[in-house]
């Protein structure tokens, strides 16, 4: 099997329908595939990701090349024709979790890698638009179907805009593929929607509303007949579930079903915000040097320096002097607020 993508279920439909070559997931993703520049030295990542917890040999190098992908994703994303930069964090997002899906949870060094991302993310100014990245805190079945809803979402919408530009063979292939897709969502949430909600609601819910759009498009003007119908889930009742279920976090914290416990993100949060105030602090303390050292507004401070210290002085000797004054000591205070007659004990 040709390997074009970067990902394996992105291969897989790349190879059964060729014109898929030309998405941007599929260019980006083989984007975030290529080996990266080596880091020779110290890297921010040698400190995050520590010798004590397990599987520091596979998150380290990983830590090293989110580094490097965040610093170039503004360029990478326009070269790949991705929409926007939120959108080639969330497909960054999903190709982490991917790196990561086989190591059992909890993870020290997992939490430490989400933590660096947020340092990296705000290093290059990216903060804004990678802040749903996260831990899924699925296993790596329920993310594989997790990432196969969000991937066919995305195909659906870039097939809507590329239609006219197809080859008619191409076309053709178009409702092969939709109809491969209405099996693998009708499957899906036959075993046990409501469980199936939990986890994947915000996944299913885009699926749904993308393929009915691309299904009407198709429709209409004949452009594609027969096509698939998704099974509805208005016949699906749900009890209630609370919002404290862990299961229900991950069907649906965040845009796409991520992030971990408030406690972490507390604590991921705060580390960050600790080490953003030593750094500017350090950073104004060095810039505040090299001014004082060696530009002309290093004299002029000395100048102002002792201007300051001139005057204090002056004030100084002239209160001196007040005090020393020789009127001071003629002041003759009356007898009845300051003169106290003494009384002798015998009297």
């Amino acid at each position: 099997m040709t390997e074009v993508c970067g990902d394996q279920f992105l291969n897989q439909l790349q190879n059964k329908y060729k014109f898929f070559k030309d998405l941007p997931l599929c260019k980006i993703y083989e984007i975030f595939e290529k080996p990266k520049e080596v880091i020779n030295g110290y890297n921010l990542c040698n400190t995050f990701i520590e010798d004590k917890h397990s599987h520091r040999d596979i998150i380290l190098p990983l830590c090293k090349n989110i580094d490097f992908i965040l610093k170039n994703l503004l360029k990478d994303v326009e070269t790949s024709d991705v929409t926007d930069v939120t959108k080639g964090c969330d497909y960054l997002g999903y190709w982490i979790y991917g790196k990561l899906g086989n190591i059992p949870r909890p993870c020290e060094n997992i939490s430490n890698l989400y933590t660096s991302f947020i340092y990296f993310s705000n290093n290059h100014s990216l903060s804004a638009n990678c802040s749903s990245v996260g831990d899924f805190h699925l296993d790596y079945n329920k993310f594989d179907k997790k990432k196969k809803l969000y991937f066919h979402s995305e195909i659906f919408k870039w097939v809507k805009t590329k239609y006219e530009t197809l080859l008619s063979d191409e076309k053709t292939l178009c409702k092969t593929y939709l109809d491969e897709c209405a099996d693998f969502y009708n499957s899906l949430i036959s075993e046990d929607y409501c469980k199936r909600n939990k986890i994947y609601g915000s996944q299913l819910g885009e699926f749904q509303k993308q393929y009915n759009i691309l299904k009407k498009f198709l429709s209409q003007e004949k452009k594609v007949t027969s096509i698939k119908e998704l099974q509805s889930t208005k016949q699906y009742i749900c009890p209630a579930q609370s919002m404290d279920s862990k299961e229900e976090l991950q069907g649906r914290g965040g845009i796409d079903g991520r992030g971990g416990s408030d406690d972490d993100i507390s604590n991921r949060n705060n580390t960050i915000v600790v080490l953003s105030v030593v750094t500017t602090v350090i950073a104004v303390l060095f810039l505040l040097l090299f001014l004082y050292k060696f530009t002309p507004f290093g004299t002029w401070a000395r100048l102002q320096l002792r201007r300051k210290k001139t005057i204090w002085n002056n004030i100084y000797k002239r209160t001196q002097n007040l005090l020393r004054n020789t009127r001071n000591e003629n002041l003759d205070f009356p007898d009845s607020e300051f003169n106290l007659k003494y009384n002798s004990v015998s009297n």
